[in-house]
């Protein structure tokens, strides 16, 4: 008994999530840093293309300066009609982050990184024989060396396609096997090797 081998491309990943939150803060000023890492583990080292394992490290920073400015409220009380005592704010806020891509150990193929479009394991394509439209004629080996009277069998002629397979396939019409056949068609002119009917089940 032959049992084939069946590898399928699967996207079965082992993820595992990592964070860093730090935070300083003082009256006027607060700095915060954040470090993200997503590790994504396969069980095989075939991975398909555009479902890749990532190993992505994502950092950043962010920071917020606030302070009362009263020099801003006096040069607003010198503007006409202006009286206030509300005291001014500076404030200032950045933010940055940067992403850091990468891949997991164990997905490298030559110390690199690899991606399969298709390794062709598993993969079935059925060609029915009902369907003679979707057949089309094989190419042959070339310069076998054999020379024909209408010429090289490498020339363009009908010579080019000599020794082939002797596979004829036509679609006749059915009447040509019944009772209702012309008569000059005779048993032995639908029975030989080019014009005998196949029945698939």
């Amino acid at each position: 008994e032959v049992t084939p081998n069946s590898l399928r491309l699967r996207k079965i990943y082992l993820k595992e999530v990592d964070g860093l939150v730090a935070l300083v803060a003082s009256e006027n000023f607060v700095l915060g840093g954040t470090l993200l890492n997503l590790n994504e583990r396969p069980i095989t080292q075939k991975a398909n293309y555009g479902t890749e394992p990532i190993n992505n490290t994502m950092f950043g920073l962010n920071g917020n300066y606030s302070t009362e400015v009263p020099f801003l409220t006096r040069m607003a009380n010198k503007l006409p009609n202006i009286d206030t005592d509300v005291t001014s704010n500076l404030s200032v806020r950045g933010e940055f982050a940067y992403l850091k891509p990468g891949a997991p150990k164990g997905t490298d193929f030559n110390s690199e990184v690899t991606s399969y479009i298709d390794d062709f394991e598993g993969t079935q394509n059925g060609i029915s024989l009902l369907s003679p439209q979707s057949w089309f004629l094989s190419s042959r080996p070339k310069a076998l060396g054999r020379v024909y009277t209408q010429g090289s069998e490498d020339d363009n002629g009908y010579q080019n396609g000599f020794d082939r397979a002797l596979l004829n396939w036509y679609t006749v019409d059915p009447i040509f096997y019944s009772s209702q056949r012309p008569g000059e068609i005779t048993d032995n002119d639908v029975s030989n090797l080019y014009t005998r009917r196949i029945f698939i089940d």
